[in-house]
């Protein structure tokens, strides 16, 4: 999704900066790759890279640890405007139900008497999203972020 983004944003005239472990070169879009600024690190436990800058829109396609979406929100919320942030419809699983909508709620804890394995992790990965969704929240408000 990243790299498509990234090539639809420069066509358009904007600067782009892409923050990754800077270990994967991408496939795809490669006569735009090398146009955007390059900030190495990692969500885990490096988000140097981002301090001390300024952005009219951060989109955050890699939230899949809860930390990592609490720590990068809170650091950036001074310095950027908005905040996107790519979420799951895992958020409100079961997803398969008819008529689901954003007036649906998010699951934000996995049932506790729940015993399939593979169950469990479909529901882990929902919760995860959920959370992330509401660290996202709390740090830019819903004025200043948007949940996709």
């Amino acid at each position: 999704m990243g790299p498509h983004q990234i090539k639809y944003a420069l066509e358009r005239g904007h600067k782009v900066s892409i923050f990754t472990r800077g270990k994967t070169i991408p496939n795809v879009n490669t006569n735009v790759f090398g146009e955007e600024e390059h900030l190495v690190g990692y969500r885990e436990n490096n988000l140097s890279a981002l301090e001390n800058r300024k952005w009219n829109v951060v989109i955050d396609n890699s939230g899949r640890n809860v930390e990592w979406t609490r720590k990068t929100p809170q650091l950036l919320k001074d310095s950027c405007d908005f905040y996107i942030y790519t979420s799951s419809t895992g958020v409100y699983f079961p997803y398969t139900k008819a008529n689901l909508n954003e007036e649906n709620k998010v699951l934000l804890k996995v049932p506790e008497t729940l015993e399939d394995e593979m169950l469990k992790m479909e529901y882990d990965y929902g919760v995860m999203k959920a959370n992330s969704e509401q660290e996202t929240i709390k740090a830019f408000g819903k004025e200043r972020s948007l949940l996709i």
